[in-house]
């Protein structure tokens, strides 16, 4: 997501809250007891989903494979939204009911579930921006951050991570489906995009990811501009972070949310971009970043949005310094944690790992902007005491070590304080991650802090 200012704008609180679940990393996540959420067993995975939809008749079709613990127990997938047509395993008719719960049950000693699925889904509007939305310009798919239920049955919690095959038909207009992501990603990831869209080239990466950018009629000079940075910044995050993760496409797709369309969606390999900001750099390089951060790895609960925001706030100002030397760091000081640090209420504490899984974004403060700039502000301090470089290698060294699964924001505190190189620094990250994480608030002198290593 954007700069969270813009986004809360654009989306609205329905959009930026949401209701988290899981468990830690590792095995399957079932979703927490929060509203609008059907909660889901502990135990299963989602390993598979390849989906198609029918944006012209509203309808879907899914073959799906879920593992499950124990062997010849049952896989329970979300289904709030949608009316099922047919939910067919190993040839007979699976269990549904009215709670908005598919019951699949695996045969005896299978470790996994194979079902056919066909359901129709509901038409959303601008106004909730939580599922097919017709009338965002041609038709826009956006579930975050637990309405993927509204748009093919799935496992909602955050640390779930399935490999997604999505494709979408329409009679008319040009659709932008992401086909195979190529690697697992969270259930509000693959999305759809209907438009008269125009296509931009812009090339191949070093590590080989053919580049583009699709706009919306008479957009193209913004465009240009907009996604101008995007394959430099590219070929630094390839050679901090390791290649990209979902495949051999990167697109950048401008979508109309409508008169408030602001902000972006990491919706990769095609991520949506909106028609305000389709021109902004900063937005577009953070919705790429998002691939390494919220994509790869995935956040274990809503608690720890800061490992997804503040990280991908961080390395977005990075990788736009080293694409074509552009400061975010003022920007984001003076427009976006000077307000949020002078605002009544204060920020909340950034971190509130003492749950997973409790916290209601549409309900909490943690929806604001304190994971993206106290989180973001919390990296660049710890730059100024390590250097920038060695904060760079310590999350690079992260993702190649939780890659592919989810994550807890301790861990990588804990993973930042094993690769200190001494007890002085890790004496600068304990007192950077009280200042900026675990304290409500903001720290004293922060905009000065924020940017101390800029002035």
């Amino acid at each position: 997501m954007g700069p969270v200012a813009r986004r809360r704008a654009a989306l609205g609180a329905v959009v930026l809250g949401g209701c988290g679940a899981g468990g830690g990393p590792g095995g399957g996540h079932g979703a927490a007891g929060l509203p609008g959420v059907a909660p889901l067993p502990v135990g299963q995975d989602i390993v598979a989903a390849d989906i198609v939809l029918d944006l012209d008749a509203e309808t879907g079709t899914a073959r799906m494979e879920v593992a499950v613990a124990p062997r010849g127990g049952s896989a329970v997938l979300a289904i709030d939204g949608l009316t099922l047509l047919h939910a067919r395993v190993a040839g007979g008719d699976a269990a549904w009911d009215e709670g908005g719960r598919l019951v699949l049950q695996a045969a005896p000693d299978e470790d996994r579930v194979e079902a056919d699925l066909a359901w129709r889904f509901p038409r959303r509007g601008l106004a909730t921006a939580d599922g097919w939305m017709a009338d965002a310009g041609g038709g826009a798919t956006l579930t975050w951050p637990h309405h993927c239920a509204n748009l093919f049955p799935c496992d909602p919690a955050p640390a779930e991570g399935a490999r997604f095959s999505l494709r979408a038909t329409a009679a008319e207009g040009q659709v932008l489906a992401p086909g195979d992501l190529g690697a697992d990603a969270p259930s509000y990831q693959p999305a759809v995009a209907r438009g008269d869209y125009a296509r931009i080239d812009l090339g191949t990466s070093p590590g080989g990811v053919a580049m583009e950018a699709w706009h919306l009629p008479g957009r193209s000079a913004a465009a240009r501009a907009g996604t101008a940075p995007l394959p430099a910044a590219m070929a630094h995050l390839e050679a901090l972070l390791g290649p990209y993760p979902y495949g051999g496409r990167f697109g950048a797709v401008e979508v109309d949310w409508g008169p408030w369309s602001w902000g972006g969606m990491e919706h990769h390999p095609l991520v949506h971009v909106a028609a305000f900001d389709f021109g902004n750099p900063e937005v577009q390089v953070h919705e790429l970043v998002h691939a390494w951060f919220g994509g790869h790895v995935r956040i274990a609960c809503w608690e720890d949005l800061v490992l997804s925001e503040g990280t991908t706030t961080y390395l977005t100002a990075r990788a736009l310094a080293a694409a074509d030397g552009t400061d975010l760091w003022p920007m984001y000081v003076d427009d976006f944690l000077g307000p949020l640090c002078s605002g009544d209420p204060p920020p909340p504490v950034t971190l509130p790992d003492a749950t997973c899984g409790a916290v209601d974004l549409t309900q909490h403060a943690l929806g604001g902007g304190a994971p993206y700039f106290k989180g973001a502000c919390f990296f660049e301090e710890l730059g100024d005491a390590w250097g920038p470089d060695a904060v760079d290698a310590g999350l690079a060294s992260f993702v190649g070590a939780h890659g592919g699964g989810a994550a807890r924001m301790q861990d990588l505190l804990d993973h930042l304080a094993a690769v200190a190189v001494d007890a002085g620094a890790r004496d600068a990250l304990d007192a950077a991650a009280t200042d900026w994480l675990r304290t409500p608030g903001c720290p004293a002198e922060a905009r000065r802090r924020c940017r101390s290593g800029r002035r």
